[in-house]
C-alpha cells in the first residue's frame, strides 16, 4: 500500500512538472498585449533588431542585425544580406548575394518568411507555449526575455526568444 501511494505521488509530481512546462505565462501574455497595443497606436515606427540563429551542428551562432520600418500596412526590413518591402498587398524580398527578387502575396502565410506582424503576434496563434524566461535591467530600462516553444514537435524552430 505504501509503495502504491509513493508511485501515485511520484506520478502526480511528474504530471505537475509536465503541466507547468506546457502552460502559458499570464505575465508574458500581459506584457505582449501591452507591447502590441502600444505599437498599434503608432501611425509609423522604426525598430532596430538583432536576430541570433543558433544551429546545433555549427560552432558559432549567426548574428544578423537590421532595421524594421512600418507605416500603416506597409513595412520594410533592411539587413546587410537582404531587403524586404511590403506595400500591404505584395512582399518583395531582395537577396543581395544572388541579386534576385522574389515576389509573394502579403497574406501568404505558407512560406518560410515570418513577417514582423506575425512575429509580434506569435503568442496569439496557439502554436506556441511561452513564458518569461528572465527579467533584467539594461541601461536603466527594465526588460524581459520571453521564450517561445512550438507545440508542434516537427516545427522548423526549436525555440524563439524575444526581448522587450
Amino acid at each position: 500500500m505504501k509503495k502504491l501511494m509513493n508511485v501515485m505521488v511520484l506520478l502526480f509530481v511528474v504530471q505537475t512538472l509536465f503541466a507547468q512546462e506546457a502552460t502559458i505565462d499570464p505575465r508574458a501574455t500581459a506584457l505582449l498585449d501591452k507591447m502590441n497595443q502600444q505599437f498599434d497606436s503608432y501611425k509609423a515606427y522604426e525598430l532596430d533588431f538583432k536576430i541570433v540563429i543558433q544551429i546545433p551542428e555549427m560552432d558559432k551562432a549567426d548574428v544578423r542585425r537590421g532595421k524594421f520600418i512600418r507605416k500603416g500596412t506597409a513595412y520594410r526590413v533592411i539587413t546587410p544580406e537582404q531587403k524586404i518591402y511590403c506595400n500591404g498587398e505584395y512582399v518583395w524580398m531582395y537577396a543581395k548575394s544572388g541579386n534576385e527578387v522574389q515576389i509573394t502575396d502579403a497574406d501568404d502565410t505558407d512560406g518560410d518568411f515570418v513577417s514582423p506582424d506575425q512575429l509580434f503576434t506569435l503568442y496569439k496563434t496557439g502554436d506556441y507555449i511561452y513564458r518569461i524566461n528572465r527579467e533584467f535591467e539594461k541601461k536603466g530600462e527594465k526588460l524581459a526575455e520571453i521564450e517561445f516553444k512550438p507545440t508542434d514537435k516537427m516545427s522548423d524552430y526549436f525555440k524563439i526568444k524575444m526581448i522587450l
